[in-house]
């Protein structure tokens, strides 16, 4: 089994991931880094203290690289041409999802296999809500998911004959209504089925618009009633919530791609511990003594506020994140 790991200019974080691998997985074939802007600078480095690891890069990728992020789309169309090479199965995580858990994907391979599984979940932010439904133990480590989806989900989340707009038009549809459907789809920190990912990805997609992805995926099991969900028994991957790979600067209010950069070049000279903590996430604390001097303080301020509004949408919604770790660093809201 393949892994493909997305990667988007944030070294300091891919090798926090690479590290996890080799701490905790075991049964893999190739790893494909699936590359979007990091300088190359920064990929040597992680070639030479990896160098079991494969990069492929995007059409975008130079220029992203000398630091023309602003306004690129996300690169879908690649990543769907090179899952299609991708093993049967595979596991496909980001530059911000480390692995906390043992897992044997070979063993996994054969448990999908076997069980005719399309996606078997490793993460959903502590939240249940988002692996609803009855389970059935296959392993010591793993467990069938009989997901538990409301009525008309698929013909809701697809917005046929705008169902879903009128809806909410009329303030008749709950809030989160669809986050169930996270169940039986997410766009990482999951073991896919290539054909299944490559449904759910449809050729030509040129967005990210995850409305799409759920839909299709609804229309995947209601058309191969054969197929199943599975689970880990206990949720196997961490994420960070100190940055993100993209962010409208005006909107934001800070410079995430300007933090990112600055979080890089410290990791570069070996002065930011990618590992510190592990598995847990980094302390805002910590990631603010490399910002200091290089940002304005209300800049810093603003990107702490960030991190917290990124936290509380999470337990807002039902999320415990207590494995992820610094929810004492959140205040409480206003």
């Amino acid at each position: 089994m393949d892994i493909y790991i997305k990667s988007f200019n944030r070294p300091y974080l891919l090798e926090r991931v690479l590290q996890s691998i080799v701490r905790y997985v075991k049964g893999f074939d190739k790893v494909v880094i699936l590359e979007d802007g990091t300088p190359k600078i920064y990929l040597d480095r992680i070639q030479k203290d990896f160098p079991f690891v494969q990069f492929r890069y995007s059409p975008d990728y130079e220029r992203k690289a000398q630091g023309e992020r602003a306004k690129m789309a996300a690169p879908t169309e690649f990543w769907r041409k090179e899952i299609e090479k991708a093993t049967d199965y595979f596991l496909l995580i980001e530059d911000d999802i480390w692995i906390y858990q043992e897992i044997d994907l070979k063993n996994a391979e054969q448990l999908c296999k076997v069980n005719e599984i399309s996606i078997l979940k490793l993460k959903w932010w502590g939240n249940e809500k988002l692996v609803n439904g009855t389970t059935v133990t296959l392993d010591d480590s793993n467990e069938l998911l009989l997901p538990k989806m409301k009525f008309a989900s698929e013909t809701l989340v697809k917005n046929r004959y705008f169902l879903h707009s009128l809806l909410i038009l009329l303030k008749i549809m709950p809030k989160n209504y669809f986050l169930e459907m996270y169940s039986i789809y997410d766009v990482a920190g999951i073991i896919f089925s290539r054909e299944y990912y490559l449904h759910v990805w449809p050729k030509n997609q040129n967005f990210i618009q995850e409305m799409i992805q759920l839909g299709k995926a609804a229309e995947w099991f209601r058309t191969h009633k054969n197929k199943k969900v599975a689970k880990s028994k206990n949720e196997a991957c961490l994420t960070t919530f100190i940055s993100s790979a993209t962010g409208n600067k005006d909107k934001l209010g800070f410079d995430m791609d300007l933090i990112n950069d600055i979080l890089n070049k410290a990791w570069y000279e070996q002065k930011l511990d990618s590992m510190l903590q592990f598995p847990k996430d980094m302390r805002l604390d910590y990631v603010q003594s490399f910002l200091e001097g290089h940002i304005h303080p209300q800049q810093i301020d603003t990107w702490r506020n960030w991190s917290y509004s990124f936290r509380r949408n999470f337990t807002n919604m039902g999320s415990s994140l207590i494995a992820y770790n610094n929810m004492d660093e959140v205040p409480p809201e206003n």
